[in-house]
This record gives structure tokens, C-alpha cells and sequence, in this order.
């Protein structure tokens, strides 16, 4: 087995590890768990997708709304053949 880390350790030399529950073969040594930490970098991504998103559904409704005129209605718009004393 491969011991994690970055220290050279002398043959015979007993050291702490934690297994993860589910993975036995995934271990760390104590120190390690103890430094690690999340990295803010995973959310870079994620937040300038999001953000992109934002713009168009923005920049779509914004587009929808201008096009149906200035009383906020949909026009419509019978064609020419169309008969006024139609019952539809």
C-alpha cells in the first residue's frame, strides 16, 4: 500500500491512517485530513455558467416584451381575406 503525503518515512514506521467508510483502499493520514480544505476554485465555473444564464433569459425577456409593443399586449393580426361579419 502506498501511504499519502509528502514526508519520507524510515521502513517500520507506525503511522495514523483513516479509511473512508465506503472505500477502505481510500485512506489519509491524520494531518492531512487536518489541513484539508474546499477550494473556492469549483465554484468559478459553475458561478460564471449561472451568470451567462442569468444574461440571456434577461436579455429573451427583455426582447419578448419589446416586441409586443408599448401597451405590454400581443397584436393581432387577421389576414386580409378575412370577413368582419364573420362569426370567427
Amino acid at each position: 500500500m502506498t501511504i499519502p503525503g509528502n514526508i519520507l518515512r524510515a521502513p517500520g514506521t507506525t503511522v495514523r491512517l483513516i479509511a473512508a467508510e465506503g472505500d477502505p483502499g481510500l485512506v489519509a493520514t491524520a494531518r492531512q485530513l487536518k489541513t484539508e480544505h474546499a477550494s473556492w476554485k469549483v465554484f468559478v465555473l459553475p458561478s460564471a455558467l449561472l451568470a451567462v444564464l442569468a444574461a440571456l433569459v434577461t436579455a429573451l425577456v427583455v426582447r419578448r416584451r419589446k416586441s409586443r409593443g408599448s401597451s405590454g399586449q400581443l397584436a393581432l393580426r387577421l389576414p386580409r381575406d378575412f370577413a368582419a361579419d364573420s362569426p370567427f
